[in-house]
């Protein structure tokens, strides 16, 4: 297993420094290929603290990969971005998603999603904020709340039962990323639920949910709760709709407007590599 850890990262300066040296401290550190930071045009000093990392000559350091959208294109554009960058890269098997904004562990998101991993035959493990062993003590009630709500209403309208259907921490094989079609998927923070929807629904049993613990960030959320849910739930009773007229799977979800002219910047060593162009 050689990883490639996606960390999406959005004005998230006082904290990125824990989340990538949690990474390092990791005793399964040795299984990660490469740590690719995703800056989205972060307006505090996120990409400061990212390129200061990229070019530290230590073994963290040396991992590390800055990418720089030329815009802020979304939440779920930079996770499109990440699959798109890891799947061009083939000493990485599994792409795991670790937040900039420190709301997991990284040392224990690693420790439980590699044991699991490991498994046979599991492609996907997806994190758990509210199955049995994981803790959201740390939680914002009012989130946990609507969480459970949406759960409930996303295995009514889908027929998928997950304890998390908003989970966004997740390690995949490069094997089952390339078998879905996330580039149809929302580029905004509906990425996760879409996502999640279409991987239950095709990966049966070679998908394992684990605990992981979660905590309320210590940066300010660009989440706003209220509209967030109102968009969930015209996501969920048009995927019911089109479910019932027969739609095809990489059908469902409704194909996003073309926008040209989407690019970022690559950093490595803290210096700038190349400028490229996002499909």
């Amino acid at each position: 297993m050689k990883i490639g850890i996606l960390v999406p990262a959005y004005n998230v300066s006082p904290v990125l420094g824990k989340v990538i040296r949690g990474i390092a401290e990791s005793p399964h550190f040795a299984t990660v290929a490469e740590v690719l930071i995703i800056d989205n045009q972060s307006t505090d000093s996120t990409h400061a603290v990212a390129l200061a990392f990229s070019g530290e000559a230590s073994p963290i350091g040396s991992k590390i990969t800055v990418l720089r959208h030329h815009q802020n294109y979304g939440y779920g554009s930079s996770i499109k971005t990440g699959f798109q960058y890891f799947l061009d890269r083939p000493e990485v098997t599994h792409i795991l998603v670790i937040h900039g904004d420190h709301q997991a562990d990284p040392e224990a998101v690693l420790e439980t999603y590699v044991q699991a991993g490991q498994v046979t035959g599991v492609e996907a493990v997806v994190g758990s904020r509210f199955m049995a062993g994981a803790d959201s003590s740390h939680y914002s009630l009012v989130r946990k709340l609507g969480n459970y709500f949406f759960n409930f209403l996303t295995w009514i309208l889908t027929g998928q039962k997950m304890s998390d259907a908003g989970a966004a921490v997740a390690l995949l094989s490069v094997a089952r990323v390339r078998q879905i079609p996330f580039l149809r998927f929302s580029n905004s923070m509906q990425f996760h639920p879409q996502f999640n929807i279409f991987l239950y629904r095709n990966c049966g049993e070679t998908l394992l949910e684990v605990p992981v613990g979660w905590k309320d960030s210590e940066v300010p959320s660009t989440v706003r709760v209220f509209s967030y849910g109102l968009e969930l739930l015209r996501l969920l009773f048009r995927y019911r709709v089109r479910v019932g007229l027969g739609t095809k799977d990489e059908e469902i979800f409704e194909p996003l407007p073309k926008v040209s002219n989407k690019s970022y910047d690559l950093f490595r060593g803290g210096k700038f590599i190349a400028s490229k162009a996002l499909s």
